[in-house]
């Protein structure tokens, strides 16, 4: 579950909507909810921020409007079920010193960011670059106090690092153990800085052993995700920072897969997906997936809470 906040003005009427999240029919007016204000997950336990800081609610400069996302997983198409999830809020009339704020990173989730079957290890990894640290974050930096990893069924482990401008890299939080069934919100022992200028570097590894077919990015429990939702103060204007390989590029891995291994790809007249699926999945063939996410150009997402990318970021 996601509860966001609608950054808009104050006087500002939001449409009500209840219905799919990724629907043609979900009003325009609501591009602009997505600052992450809370999440949870499989596993979790309550969450209570540290007595220096909270998230901000209310105020009269402030909207009143959020939206709850909540994904659900119903395989067997059971009807009749009555949901009662929810996020309960506890807030203090006292402000605190530092208004927290929630930040994701990681990879898009777009078909882009693939995995294929039958495979013990897989790697992708989603990167938050200098540019948008840089026009994202306050002069000061800020201080990342708690951090939720999380992927679907797949993923078996995850890491974040940070990397300064230095050449010095800081590990921020690692799981070498991951369950999507006990995605902890942990707290970490020790704050973690970042600066203007850091890059976010946020990897997963899946196992698809199991797997018949090949997993794509995305929002479905039997797609995959790969991200990190950092809670830190102060807030900052960068609410979102996600990578997925570059379109060009990925043509031209389905038009040197076609001609090494003869696959079926068209850049033309397919889709991700149906190039993806037009490949047979070999150890080699994988390898070469493998070795083009590693390499190929990205696409950077630097978004703040209203949806729309920072000047300068990208």
């Amino acid at each position: 579950m996601e509860l966001f906040h609608c950054n808009v003005p104050a006087e500002k009427e939001v449409p009500k909507f209840n219905g799919p999240c990724t629907t043609e029919q979900k009003p325009m007016g609501l591009t602009e909810c997505r600052r992450v204000t809370g999440a949870w997950p499989l596993g979790a336990a309550n969450f209570i921020y540290p007595k220096e800081a909270g998230g901000t609610v209310g105020g009269r400069a402030q909207s009143r409007y959020v939206i709850l996302e909540v994904h659900f997983n119903n395989p067997d198409l059971k009807s009749n079920i009555i949901d009662q999830s929810g996020i309960r809020i506890y807030y203090t009339p006292q402000r605190r010193k530092y208004d927290a704020a929630i930040m994701e990173v990681g990879l898009e989730y777009n078909s882009k960011n693939s995995i294929p079957p039958h495979l013990v290890t897989f790697r992708l990894s989603g990167y938050c670059l200098g540019p948008c640290t840089n026009v994202g974050l306050p002069e000061t930096g800020i201080t990342v106090f708690t951090s939720q990893l999380h992927t679907n069924s797949t993923g078996v482990q995850l890491f974040t690092r940070i990397m300064r401008t230095d050449g010095k890299i800081e590990i921020l939080n690692i799981d070498r153990h991951y369950s999507p069934h006990f995605q902890e919100i942990r707290i970490l022992q020790k704050p973690i800085q970042i600066y203007r200028n850091d890059t976010i570097l946020h990897t997963c590894i899946y196992n698809t052993l199991q797997r018949e077919k090949m997993t794509f990015g995305g929002y479905s429990i039997h797609d995959e995700m790969c991200v990190n939702y950092m809670h830190y103060y102060s807030k900052a204007e960068l609410e979102l920072c996600k990578t997925s390989v570059n379109d060009a590029s990925l043509n031209v891995f389905f038009s040197a897969i076609n001609k090494v291994d003869y696959a079926p790809t068209n850049t033309t007249h397919k889709t991700v997906e149906e190039n993806y699926k037009s490949i047979r999945w070999t150890p080699f063939t994988s390898a070469i997936l493998q070795t083009f996410y590693e390499e190929a150009p990205i696409h950077l997402s630097c978004n703040g809470s209203n949806g729309n990318y920072l000047p300068g970021g990208n």
